[in-house]
């Protein structure tokens, strides 16, 4: 039953208002309203379906008490008709519709246009009701009308070009009768062009134009609404996304007087769900890398929810326990280990539950071998969306190398401490003040002075008592400076003075060394006798023992910073990515942290297992005819993409090569060489804030091609340039700025060249730059061309629709790549995942015109496919393609039967061009 309200005090109007909407719509409840008082306890109390408002009314004005309504949440859409005098200005209707009415009606009221104006407000209203459920908001709007409205002239086009909606009126002659302003917009259409015209000529859709044509068709039967979402496309070639709804509206006597169309235009709405679906599939996406991602990192990770129950875990945590991944999913600690230390860890992760702060400690355990084994497990809570604690993410670090380091630096600390206090000759440490900072046993015995009478007094004033100060302290300083290539240079015999008085000769070796930055010189003194070599065997002993000291307590402190920054990035930021709530460009930027913070910690990774290899002597060379050019361009195109990441797309990275010719090549170990270019274009690109980074090499001699690579970064103080090379040295221009590294990369680089029959050197100068330089063996003759012919698309047909192409590469992203590069082209792929899919698909499949290979793939590789896809098809061209950079593979893949050859990074422009060249050849 339809609920009407009618506000005001003229009982006779409303009297013959109630007789005209019984008539139409039979049983109706109608409540009146006579002051503003009781008005919204009525509203509030029963909802009615329209409001019809006395413009004037016991000193009220019908557009205030309309603009009240209409700020009501409880009545802002219901539709409000207001009813004026036939007098009244055209000021105050637009008034009366600028405070919310939906429409006006003059008086003397008339059965039909009240009918037509409620039916319209009903269906308006409907309208919204429907379309508010659907979260499909229909706004009507109702703008400033700056034309006089004349009610019977005009009809209702102000409302309908106030509404911001296509609003569009059929006549029973199937002419367009009314087009609003929104139409016009959206269809680029003036109303004067379509106001009498055929509808079919603008709403062209088959489906709609029958809908309204069958409506025609049934005029007396009830109104049913429809829904079309259609797609248009204006002359102008803008597109919209229009969802359409048609309902009928009948006169007085329930006949179809017209067809009304209204469009919402949901555009913005469709591709915002289009945009959900894609970041739905992010999401997915950066899930799997995630999951991906921790599983290759080298250290136990796992993480739980707050009921402390596992949510997952990467492969290093399964095996610390002997299972998969799999087996510890959904489980808990307890279901794991014995109870005594379940319960030790369930208390701990109860107290990130309750509070959040991180835990770090360190455990000692035993691998299923019974070794011990010792861990750094830091644990922090993960916060979910709501700012509460979702579950804590542990991730376990092996510290047993590191301890045993620890174990081997105490051990060799008392070796040296017994070593000094075992000695038969005194040692003596004095700074540049001449002054005592070591002491021994045997000086004690030889000398007569105890070590606390005797510390931090001056050589001057106890043993050298009555020498030349001035002039002993500088020979006994220069002498330090000397080489010692000499075996006496360094040696000086001194009358000394006993703590009884008593002088004698002893023979002092004086050496210098540096501590904390600062010269030091160690004096072993002895009576004049045979056992030099035995002095001097301790003092090398004991300098090796105190820079062992300094540099492993260095290295181990800086691999503790070196570990934990890049690990702090990744967790930090995959944390963040479970936040829902970041956009687009900070959700890309996180990703790319993890990515180089990761590439970070595998490298620092590949350093200490390198030097292990170096420790053991592993390290193998393995030479194989090189193309040169080939990996320089390759190391080229990755340390651009790699720089890009670094944030510093403004240096400029240059590649110089002395031969341009593809197909020059050197006998050498390809692996180590890239090892060697990259440890340094990586230095380079660290220590160069401005300017450029240049790579290449040039021919030095008939044996010898040098190589470099300059930079114009932070340079090198010239007093520690001759450390560059040393193992756990970090040359550091400044303070300004602290750069991360282990200091392994140059004694790893050195290495490296050396093995491979070369040198090294850098020539740099502070704040300017460095160069680092070295040279390789080569032959004039060593080069070995394979000609590679080139193509001319001119020539060439570019439609490949109609042909297909099997491709064969195990790597999903590889053949991505070759998809989508192929794309324009036309061409069906079918897609083989290792070489026995690729012989399948041949045997099978008649209509494939070319295959393109990767060499490497497992299962079955891509040399013995190629050999028994040519001998099913001999005229099947076959394209190979590999990473390998070297002849000899090129050679191997022709002797397979390979048509042609593609070395990756692969040119899109010369796949193309040669897949044309053996897909259409010329007859």
């Amino acid at each position: 039953m339809l609920n009407f309200l009618f506000v005001g005090n003229n009982s006779k109007d409303f009297g013959k208002l109630n007789l005209y909407l019984n008539e139409h719509y039979g049983s109706i409840s109608v409540q009146i309203c006579s002051n503003h008082e009781e008005l919204f306890d009525l509203l509030y109390k029963n909802l009615p379906d329209v409001i019809l408002i006395e413009h004037c009314f016991n000193g009220n004005k019908g557009s205030d008490l309309c603009n009240a309504i209409k700020n009501k949440f409880v009545s802002e859409h219901v539709p409000v008709v207001m009813i004026t005098e036939r007098q009244t200005s055209s000021e105050e209707r637009i008034k009366g519709l600028m405070a919310g009415a939906d429409s006006i009606i003059s008086k003397p009221i008339e059965k039909t246009e009240l009918v037509a104006i409620t039916n319209l407000m009903l269906r308006i209203k409907d309208a919204e009701e429907k379309l508010r459920k659907k979260n499909k908001e229909l706004k009507l709007q109702v703008i400033r009308t700056l034309n006089e409205l004349e009610i019977k002239e005009k009809k209702y086009s102000s409302m309908f070009d106030a509404a911001a909606n296509i609003i569009i009126l059929i006549g029973r002659d199937k002419k367009i009768e009314e087009w609003n302003k929104t139409a016009e917009t959206i269809f680029e259409i003036n109303k004067q062009s379509v106001i009498g015209k055929d509808f079919e000529i603008f709403l062209t859709n088959k489906v709609m134009r029958a809908d309204i044509h069958e409506r025609f068709s049934k005029k007396n039967e009830d109104e049913e609404k429809k829904e079309y979402q259609i797609n248009i496309k204006t002359s102008s070639g803008k597109k919209y996304q229009i969802l359409w709804t048609i309902s009928h509206i009948t006169d007085s006597n329930h006949q179809l007087s017209a067809i009304m169309v209204i469009g919402q235009d949901v555009s913005s709405r469709v591709q915002e769900e289009q945009e959900r679906k894609r970041s739905e599939a992010k999401l997915r996406s950066n899930y799997l890398f995630l999951n991906t991602l921790i599983n290759t990192i080298p250290s136990p990770v796992y993480y739980k929810d707050t009921d402390g129950k596992y949510l997952g875990c990467n492969s290093e945590y399964a095996k610390f326990y002997n299972l998969k991944p799999e087996q510890i999913i959904g489980k808990f600690i307890k279901d794991l280990t014995l109870p005594e230390f379940a319960k030790n860890i369930e208390k701990e992760d109860n107290q990130i539950f309750k509070s959040g702060i991180k835990q770090a400690k360190e455990i000692a355990t035993k691998d299923h071998e019974g070794n011990d084994q010792y861990y750094i497990i830091n644990k922090t809570a993960f916060i979910k969306p709501d700012k509460s604690i979702g579950g804590l993410v542990g991730v376990m670090t092996d510290i047993t190398k590191m301890k045993r380091m620890e174990d081997a630096l105490r051990e060799s600390e008392m070796f040296f401490k017994g070593i000094t206090d075992s000695a038969n000759d005194a040692i003596i440490l004095a700074d540049n003040q001449n002054k005592i900072h070591f002491w021994n046993n045997a000086a004690e015995t030889l000398f007569g002075f105890k070590k606390e009478e005797i510390m931090h007094k001056s050589l001057f004033q106890t043993i050298l008592k009555g020498s030349n100060e001035y002039e002993l302290s500088k020979s006994i300083w220069e002498l330090s400076k000397q080489s010692k290539k000499d075996a006496h240079a360094n040696i000086i015999e001194i009358n000394v003075l006993h703590k009884n008085r008593i002088h004698f000769f002893a023979e002092f070796s004086i050496s210098k060394i540096e501590l904390h930055t600062k010269n030091f010189i160690i004096i072993i003194a002895k009576n004049i006798s045979t056992r030099k070599q035995t002095e001097q065997a301790l003092r090398d002993a004991k300098d090796k023992a105190e820079e062992a000291d300094r540099l492993k307590s260095s290295f181990l402190s800086n691999m503790s910073h070196e570990i934990r920054t890049p690990m702090n990035a990744i967790v930090g930021f995959s944390q963040l990515l479970g936040n829902s709530a970041i956009d687009e460009k900070k959700r890309q930027v996180f990703i790319e942290q993890i990515n180089l913070n990761s590439e970070s910690l595998l490298k620092l990774i590949e350093d200490i297992i390198y030097v292990s290899k170096i420790e053991a002597g592993k390290i193998e060379i393995k030479e194989t005819m090189v193309l040169i050019n080939s990996v320089l361009d390759e190391l080229h195109t990755s340390f651009t993409e790699h720089k890009r990441r670094m944030g510093k797309e403004f240096l400029d990275l240059k590649l110089i090569k002395s031969i341009d010719n593809n197909n020059f090549s050197i006998l050498t170990d390809i692996q180590r060489f890239k090892q060697i270019m990259s440890n340094l274009i990586g230095n380079a690109l660290k220590f160069t804030e401005a300017g450029s980074v240049s790579f290449g090499y040039e021919i030095y001699d008939q044996n010898s091609l040098l190589f470099f690579v300059k930079d114009t970064g932070l340079g090198i103080n010239p007093a520690k340039i001759e450390y560059v090379f040393d193992r756990f040295t970090k040359v550091s221009a400044g303070k300004t700025k602290l750069y991360g590294g282990t200091g392994l990369g140059l004694s790893i680089t050195q290495h490296l060249v050396e093995l491979l029959g070369g040198k090294i050197w850098v020539e740099s100068v502070e704040n300017k730059g460095s160069d680092f330089f070295f040279l390789l063996p080569y032959q004039g003759t060593q080069q070995e061309l394979i000609v590679e012919t080139q193509f001319k698309s001119d020539d060439l047909n570019t439609n490949l629709e109609d042909k297909t192409i099997l491709i064969a590469e195990d790597e999903q992203m590889n053949y991505f790549f070759l998809q989508e590069a192929l794309s324009a082209t036309g061409v069906k792929i079918i897609w083989a995942k290792n070489g026995l899919e690729a012989v399948n698909y041949i045997t099978t499949n008649l209509q494939i015109d070319l295959v393109l290979i990767d060499m490497k793939m497992p299962v079955m590789d891509g040399y013995e496919a190629t050999a028994k896809i040519k001998k099913l098809k001999p005229l099947m061209p076959v394209i190979a393609q590999t990473a390998y950079a070297m002849p000899d593979e090129q050679k191997k893949g022709y002797l397979a039967g390979c048509d042609f050859y593609l070395s990756k990074p692969i040119d899109p422009t010369l796949l193309i061009e040669t897949i044309q060249k053996y897909i259409n050849p010329k007859v």
